[in-house]
């Protein structure tokens, strides 16, 4: 349960590489695929060590409680890495509004759709300067997401090397 989180940072970290160029193939599915096989490594072992820990009369109420604190670290994770995207969006894009030379029109509508970003307003009525000012923001804020996963999934690797150990070498000590 080491590797598994380890693998999973790896791919988070490989993810902080993309830009708004970057190629889907070439790119993002590799890395998508190096973040699939550590999570694949590890959810398996945490939830057959969560199993295995439980006395058989008491599975049911193990299968529970990992299935609770899955979700609840799973909403969590999403408000915490929302709250980092949102913010970093907001401060990434304010930064790029100052270092270019946007028309004011195009500097207010920039704003107005950056204010909202779930789609309110179409980007396609933004120069493309100031299209590129929202893309390399919006990347920014989900690098941003990457690290602070990726963070978080390498400590998990750590405090699984440092906490866990197999009930074999408990009694031996």
């Amino acid at each position: 349960m080491t590797a598994g989180p380890l693998i999973t940072a790896l791919g988070l970290g490989l993810l902080t590489t993309l830009n708004p160029d970057s190629r889907i193939w070439l790119e993002l599915i590799p890395m998508i695929a190096v973040f699939g096989a550590g999570m694949g490594i590890t959810v398996a072992p945490l939830t057959n060590a969560v199993m295995t820990a439980a006395a058989e009369k008491r599975a049911g109420i193990a299968a529970a409680f990992n299935n609770m604190v899955s979700r609840v670290a799973g909403l969590i994770a999403v408000a915490l890495i929302g709250v980092v995207v949102s913010g970093t969006f907001t401060q990434a894009v304010q930064v790029r509004i100052r270092e270019s030379d946007l028309s004011s029109p195009m500097e207010s509508r920039l704003r107005e759709i950056s204010e909202n970003p779930t789609g309110s307003g179409r980007l396609d009525e933004l120069s493309p300067q100031a299209q590129r000012a929202y893309q390399e923001s919006f990347t920014a804020a989900f690098r941003s997401a990457m690290i602070l996963t990726a963070g978080l999934a390498a400590s998990g690797s750590v405090f699984s090397l440092a906490l866990i150990r197999n009930q074999g070498e408990e009694t031996s000590r």
